[in-house]
């Protein structure tokens, strides 16, 4: 098995590199900072226009019709450039939601399991609404988790700073070819 990526995988991630460094520079990410969106409506749209938030949406819907690994690359790339906004919870999580919403009204959820026995996995049963369930579930779990390991992290830095007069936080600047 290989784990490489496509020659059109590497020419998305020289797009993305491409347009985070034209688009959104250190620059604008520093502008952003206190702003309370966090991304201009010129940037998202101008990432809209490359048809990325249509990444996983089919083509016969308007999207590129593209997979998770290209998600991945693109991803990547944007974390790379620390591009500000909800490119992650609105091009992919919600995407993901609305797929898996039509999929399961639509019955094609119920191929999965004919597809499942056809394999040979005949006592294997989908319940499409219990996984739902428990993937928000353990969505909130991790939510939840992640706010009480930051408050304790923000009380622990706040005690070591009064513990010591305070914390000099160095930002060093490095442009990195990959």
């Amino acid at each position: 098995m290989e784990f490489t990526f496509s020659d059109e995988q590497d020419a998305l991630r020289d797009a993305v590199r491409s347009f985070v460094a034209r688009d959104a520079d250190i620059a604008y990410v520093r502008g952003l900072l206190d702003d309370p969106v966090g991304v201009t409506p010129q940037g998202w749209s101008s990432l809209a226009d490359l048809g990325w938030t249509g990444l996983l949406v089919p083509e016969e819907h308007g999207g590129l019709g593209l997979g998770l690994t290209d998600v991945v690359v693109v991803q990547e790339e944007l974390g790379r450039g620390a591009f500000p906004g909800p490119f992650f919870s609105s091009a992919i999580l919600a995407t993901l939601a609305a797929l898996w919403g039509i999929a399961y009204s639509s019955g094609s959820i119920g191929k999965l399991q004919s597809f499942l026995e056809d394999v040979g996995l005949e006592n294997f049963t989908f319940y499409g609404n219990q996984m739902f369930r428990a993937a928000a579930a353990v969505g909130a779990v991790g939510v939840m988790a992640g706010t009480v390991i930051t408050v304790l992290a923000t009380a622990l830095v706040n005690m070591i700073s009064e513990v010591t007069g305070g914390i000099r936080l160095v930002v060093i600047e490095e442009d990195v070819d990959r």
